[in-house]
């Protein structure tokens, strides 16, 4: 197959897969031998799509955060490429890249955002890929609305 522009920007494993981003709206994910190769593609053509990428708990995560003046976005797909679900940060602004950096752990999505609040950075967390938010602005905890529970830890100023 033909290999995209940034290949290997990131990797992970999780789930015996191989995923590899590529910046360059595509991914690719293989079996653990390099074989069985199949590439997973957003709905929309979101910019930088591949820049982050994680594997795990039957989820592959991707992050995109050149998206929309480097706003950012994640998406969520199952290990199989199907059933996408795209964040958005409830607070989402220009220059947030959000989506930088992504991981995937114990039914949980930690989401990267080092140009939040002028560039102090924050991290997000999904638990159980639902559809309702929460986001933690360090000391108080505000109540947000979007898909999935997230909270985000605030480097201490």
């Amino acid at each position: 197959s033909a290999i995209s522009n940034y290949f290997g920007n990131d990797v992970a494993i999780g789930d015996s897969r191989i995923v590899v981003g590529t910046q360059a709206d595509k991914v690719y994910s293989y079996n653990l031998t390099g074989t069985d190769e199949f590439i997973i593609t957003p709905s929309d053509s979101p910019t930088g799509f591949g820049t982050s990428v994680a594997a795990g708990d039957g989820k592959v995560v991707v992050g995109a955060p050149a998206n929309n003046s480097n706003t950012g976005k994640v998406y969520i797909f199952n290990d199989d490429g199907t059933n996408e679900i795209q964040i958005i940060a409830p607070d989402a602004a220009l220059g947030d890249f959000f989506g930088s950096s992504v991981a995937i752990g114990d039914n949980k999505i930690a989401i990267g955002a080092y140009g939040d609040a002028g560039g102090a950075g924050a991290v997000c967390a999904e638990w159980n890929f639902t559809r309702s938010m929460k986001k933690e602005r360090s000391p108080q905890w505000l109540s947000m609305t979007l898909s999935g529970k997230i909270w985000a830890m605030v480097p201490p100023f």
